[in-house]
């Protein structure tokens, strides 16, 4: 009895469900699982973005009453395919945490200010890097019906500044500017670098 690849399992498991289109990108590794598909009868539908391809399986669940399979690359691929999934109530904070510095939903109309001054100074201070707020619909289309005014959001002070000796960081920045070393091991002189003033 010879031995089924991956690729075989995975395309026949689609198969036995009673899947009879695919809709997606193809890109290694995937290319082969679309092949299998094809070769199995199951009908592929290529497109040019992971966005369309997912929203094609969307309007194919939708029309069908049966999945939509959507099959696209991992990484970036998977992210582009995000926003044709119909992912409107997806937890976005969970999501999202990984990658952002903050990532909060606040809990009350009178919370906003907070969350997004919060944000703010995350983005702003420290580290550079994104910050997410999640405003849903309910807490975009509410009203305030409490007795007690939303106060104004305070300003965000500057950032602290760096504790680096201003007198080393010029230094380095004169190293930096020596190209003469780089351009003989690059085999191309680099740009005239911009002069820095202490």
């Amino acid at each position: 009895m010879a031995h089924s690849t991956s690729v075989q399992i995975i395309v026949r498991s689609l198969r036995d469900l009673g899947v009879a289109v695919i809709f997606g990108i193809v890109g290694i590794p995937v290319v082969e699982i679309a092949e299998e598909a094809i070769n199995l009868g199951i009908k592929f539908i290529g497109f040019r973005n992971e966005q369309a391809a997912g929203y094609a399986a969307t309007v194919y669940g939708y029309l069908t009453g049966k999945p939509g399979v959507c099959l696209v690359v991992g990484g970036p691929g998977i992210l582009h395919a995000v926003p044709g999934g119909a992912f409107q109530e997806l937890d976005a904070i969970s999501f999202l945490s990984p990658h952002t510095k903050t990532a909060f939903r606040p809990p009350a109309l009178d919370a906003i200010p907070d969350a997004i001054r919060n944000a703010y100074c995350s983005v702003w201070y420290g580290r550079p890097g994104p910050s997410f707020v999640n405003l849903p619909a309910d807490i975009i289309q509410g009203a305030d019906s409490s007795s007690t005014a939303i106060g104004r959001t305070s300003l965000v002070s500057l950032p602290p500044k760096s504790s680096a000796d201003e007198t080393a960081l010029f230094k380095a920045a004169q190293l930096l500017k020596l190209p003469s070393l780089l351009s003989s091991s690059l085999g191309k002189a680099l740009p005239t670098p911009v002069p820095l003033s202490p």
